[in-house]
Formats: structure tokens, sequence, C-alpha cells
């Protein structure tokens, strides 16, 4: 499987995060960016559309937004409220909801 599209030149250990129910694949590029891709098909990422980039981070763009330095890590925890990504740069905590687990019937 090929998760293309990442911006990397393998110069830095750049940070990837798997949501709980391993369907998701996060990780974040040279670029200063975090894009997503689903583990079941790979292929190319939800890419941001470069007209809609935003200088605010805790917004809900995540993937417009370009951190001001490198993603140095990232991780997803679960909550009562939901599933979150956690990432930081420089000394800054970012915390990004991505909502609620599907429950199964």
């Amino acid at each position: 499987m090929v998760f293309a599209g990442n911006v990397n030149s393998y110069t830095i250990k750049a940070p990837i995060a798997v949501d709980p129910l391993e369907e998701f694949l996060f990780a974040a590029g040279q670029d200063n960016r975090i894009r997503l891709w689903s583990l079941r098909s790979g292929g190319q990422p939800l890419t941001p559309d470069p007209s809609l980039s935003t200088t605010e981070p805790r917004n809900r763009y995540l993937f417009q937004y370009r951190f001001e330095s490198s993603v140095r890590t990232m991780q997803i925890s679960e909550d009562g409220a939901g599933i979150n990504l956690w990432a930081t740069c420089g000394s800054e905590l970012f915390k990004y909801s991505l909502g609620q687990r599907a429950s199964v019937v």
C-alpha cells in the first residue's frame, strides 16, 4: 500500500499517529503540515487547499494549517468527549477534536 503526498526528505524523524480503530494514519511533514490517510485504501491524503490556508491553529481546519515550525510529536487519545489528536510544535501543545467513535449496532 502506498501513502503518497507527504513532504519528507527523511532528514528528520517526522511523527505519525494511528487512530484507536486503526482506520486512519496521521503524518507530519517537513512542510509543517499534518496529513491524513485511510489505512484501508492508502493513496492520496486529504490535502489542504492552499486558498483555504489559515494562521489559526486551534480552529477546525487542521489539514489547512501550516505550523510555524516542524511538528515534533503527535498522539491520539480517547476520552468521554471523543477522540483527540495532540500535536507539539516548538513549546506549544495543540489539541484537535476528531469527533466521537461510531458505535457498532
